[in-house]
């Protein structure tokens, strides 16, 4: 790579460091796998419409539900996978912290401050199956 940059390639001497790991490979022809359902949780669509707050709120329940599902009950408001969950709702992170805080008020979830984080960790999750979202964060 080095000599390719060295020779004036513009393409090659923008790039700034050589392949994070290079046994990673694919080829034009190698099928493309489809995202796992953790993975799938994780994309983003930029293109979507704005989210109502009912449809908003459903994404987060959603995920709570899956957590809970892959016994991962505990998480943080930065955890990566809430955070792509938030943004997929159109959402800010003031309007999380005011879905948790709700969340945590209704017994859904148990908040344990520590320092300066919070781990929410879920306790109950019926009452999200009597929600009719009829309220928003």
């Amino acid at each position: 790579m080095s000599s390719t940059r060295d020779s004036g390639d513009p393409v090659a001497a923008a790039l700034r460091t050589d392949d994070p790991d290079p046994a990673v490979t694919a080829g034009a022809g190698d099928r493309v796998q489809e995202p796992t359902e953790a993975e799938s949780l994780v994309t983003e669509d930029d293109n979507r419409e704005p989210r109502t707050p009912a449809a908003a709120r459903g994404l987060v329940y959603d995920w709570l539900r899956h957590r809970q599902e892959s016994r991962r009950p505990s998480f943080t408001a930065s955890d990566s996978e809430l955070t792509a969950v938030r943004n997929r709702s159109g959402n800010g992170r003031a309007w999380i912290y005011k879905v948790l805080k709700d969340l945590t008020a209704r017994g859904v979830l148990w908040a344990d401050k520590s320092g300066s984080s919070t781990t929410f960790t879920i306790t109950d999750l019926s009452p999200l199956d009597h929600d009719d979202l009829g309220h928003a964060a």
